[in-house]
């Protein structure tokens, strides 16, 4: 509507150009009628006067908004205080989160929840929860402008430090933009709609754009997100960033409003979205700063020779077919090639295949269940075994401490021996082990032993009262958000079980871990590329990952430190001197010739990174010093009956050099607090 009252040219408006028009009327006709000339001015000029007042208001009103840059406000679409309760949910989803006008919230037991007080919406997530509180509003649109007030919440005391909020745009599909406020500022993110995650089937993130301003706890934002086009800005408070992306363009179809640990929205408000004629003048208007090109972390050369040197695997007979995952400072590189099954019907491999990792579990589950034991006060690492299990005595074995145990130092065998009767549960393996000759004095040499695990196992077993499948998911998998992470698959997930060479899929390739169930502290996880990343991510990040804190920064930091003493040295390798952490390998001589050194870290990667590999082939690789991981899962059981056990070392040792070199803007020949080599340690530059 044209206003009647022109405010922006009070001098000469519509109304003036009436009353002029009438006395020019008046004139004409050579009539005086003054009374009611004054009457109809003064009546138009109170007439202007209010719509003036009115319009004021209403400029006043939208001066209160935060200004956007790329478009101009077109006609409000949907408006939300939060003053009146809102409904459990409103509508129909179809699809994705679409197809519906109103709110739906999620109602999962493992959901966070929504408080509605006072014209606040408050979105907690529980503790025991994991996962955001989230409430879509589904409207169809197109271009669009989404603001809200945001603020970020004080945590209970029982509650999790990490705090953001988030405001997502979907289309009928799946996610198209996020844009999330935490204490640090503003992160505006595009979806990729060529790249989709092999967990979760969604679409993979674009690098975000950051714009870093401090965010006060308990303090009101004005935040909006602008879309136009292939375009969005995101504005917190005049702070604002801008991406670009081919998917932004599409139609949208909901809003979604999410927040983890606590965090509160009011005055939600969506506008259709116009063009800004100055918008290619306002872009100048938000610093550079604010808009940083991502730098890349890794080298496409040296993924593409990754790619080569996989195939040329698979093309020898060395593997069946593979996934691999690189990743450097969130920046990450992953693929699967070849097959996941070697007899008909022949399966592709894909990126969420799951594998037998085998000794891996040594690392993933039982070495991080010790130390969560450790941190809570249940064990410790110079414990005696026979301290927990009192049946472990007898011909030495009360010299053994968990430590030995964790350092493959304890003299006990590689194995336990399958064939001696009784063997069918995990109790007859424990009495087995309390039976087992020990090979030399404990803590005097090394020899790599499943058996030692085993009886950390089953010490932990024992201290904490649950089984350490239970123990290891609930603790650590589960927080994570490791949902691919299993014991023993079963249903959907077996389907996608890479086989080995046990009988039957899904069940565990170790023999000692299949005779006694499927469970075993040395080897009986089953998982995939995606999980082993957030595993590894929190690692590199000292325990932590997306708020969810599993060890102490210094638990991390002893466990994958040296921790065997300076003389300790493999009889089974000529004597050779062996470096380890607790659980973790760090410089390691294999028992077979020629002895060569840890090759899944490659020749790059430096001493004091650390990792594990598993029999059926698979390589997690860490290292802390350049914030990069390599994991390398492979079925190496290729049909023929040739082991290439050996074969698939030396991919590792290829894998690993290459994701070094793929490495940008470090330099791997001077790193600072690297340990010394071997050659450098018989020199007479011993570790410190």
């Amino acid at each position: 509507m044209i206003p009647i009252c022109s405010v922006g040219n009070p001098a000469k408006t519509e109304t003036d150009e009436v009353v002029i028009a009438e006395r020019r009327h008046i004139d004409l006709d050579g009539r005086s009628q003054d009374s009611e000339i004054l009457m109809v001015f003064l009546m138009k000029r109170f007439l202007c006067l209010f719509v003036f007042v009115s319009l004021s208001h209403a400029v006043i009103a939208d001066e209160a908004l935060s200004k956007t840059l790329m478009t101009q406000r077109g006609r409000l679409l949907a408006s939300e205080d939060f003053t009146n309760p809102l409904p459990p949910a409103t509508g129909t989803p179809r699809s994705f989160a679409s197809g519906f006008t109103g709110w739906r919230f999620n109602k999962s037991l493992k959901s966070g929840k929504w408080d509605q007080v006072d014209g606040t919406f408050r979105g907690i997530e529980l503790t025991e929860s994991h996962h955001p509180a989230t409430a879509s509003y589904g409207i169809k649109y197109g271009n669009v402008i989404i603001q809200c007030d945001v603020r970020l919440d004080d945590v209970p005391a029982d509650g999790r430090p990490y705090r953001s909020l988030f405001i997502k745009a979907t289309d009928e599909k799946d996610y198209v933009c996020s844009l999330s406020v935490g204490p640090g500022g503003i992160f505006l993110t595009a979806y990729d709609s060529d790249r989709m995650d092999p967990k979760t089937k969604q679409r993979m993130k674009e690098p975000p754009v950051i714009g870093k301003t401090a965010v006060k706890m308990d303090g009101w934002y004005t935040l909006v997100l602008e879309i136009m086009g292939d375009e969005a800005v995101g504005t917190l408070d005049g702070h604002s960033v801008r991406i670009s992306n081919p998917l932004l363009s599409s139609e949208k179809h909901s809003v979604m409003l999410g927040a983890s640990t606590q965090a509160s929205f009011r005055h939600f408000r969506i506008w259709e979205a116009l063009p800004n004629p100055d918008w290619a003048r306002d872009k100048q208007a938000i610093p550079s700063a604010a808009l940083p090109t991502p730098k890349s972390a890794l080298k496409p050369e040296k993924l593409s020779a990754l790619d080569i040197a996989v195939k040329k695997a698979m093309k020898d007979g060395t593997i069946l077919g593979a996934t691999l995952w690189v990743e450097r400072k969130g920046e990450s590189y992953h693929r699967a090639w070849g097959q996941r099954t070697a007899q008909p019907p022949i399966e592709a491999m894909t990126e969420d295949t799951l594998f037998d990792v085998a000794s891996i579990t040594k690392v993933m589950v039982t070495t991080s269940s010790a130390m969560l034991c450790v941190e809570r006060g249940l064990i410790g690492v110079d414990d005696l075994v026979s301290k927990h299990l009192p049946e472990f005595i007898g011909e030495g074995r009360e010299k053994v401490t968990l430590r030995h145990l964790l350092l493959h130092s304890s003299g006990l065998p590689v194995n336990l021996n399958s064939t001696l009767p009784p063997f069918n549960t995990p109790a007859d393996a424990l009495a087995q082990a309390c039976r087992t000759k020990l090979l030399f004095e404990p803590g005097s040499a090394f020899s790599y032993s499943s058996a030692g695990t085993m009886v950390l196992g089953a010490v932990i077993e024992r201290v904490t009262g649950r089984k350490l499948d239970q123990f290891s998911t609930t603790e650590i998998f589960a927080p994570l958000r490791m949902t691919d992470t299993v014991f023993r698959p079963e249903g959907e997930r077996l389907k996608r079980v890479s086989p080995t060479s046990s009988p039957a899929r899904g069940l565990v390739d170790d023999t000692v871990a299949r005779v006694i169930g499927g469970v075993a502290a040395h080897a009986s996880l089953f998982t995939t590329t995606s999980d082993m990343a957030r595993f590894a991510r929190m690692m590199l990040n000292f325990g932590e990952l997306n708020g969810v804190r599993i060890f102490q920064p210094e638990t991390v930091k002893f466990m994958t430190s040296v921790q065997s003493p300076p003389r300790l040295t493999s009889p089974a390798a000529k004597n050779l001197p062996v470096r380890r952490g607790l659980g973790w390998d760090i410089d390691t001589p294999y028992r077979t010739a020629p002895h060569e050194y840890t090759l899944a870290r490659g020749a790059l990667f430096p001493i004091g990174s650390y990792g594990h590999t598993g029999w059926t082939g698979q390589m997690l690789w860490i290292d802390p010093f350049s914030q990069t991981f390599v994991i390398f899962l492979c079925n190496r059981y290729v049909g023929s009956g040739i082991d290439t056990h050996h074969r698939v070392q030396q991919l590792h040792h290829r894998i690993s050099t290459l994701a070094a070199e793929a490495v940008i803007g470090f330099d791997f020949k001077n790193v600072v607090d690297a340990l010394p080599g071997n050659s450098e340690r018989e020199s007479g530059n011993p570790e410190s």
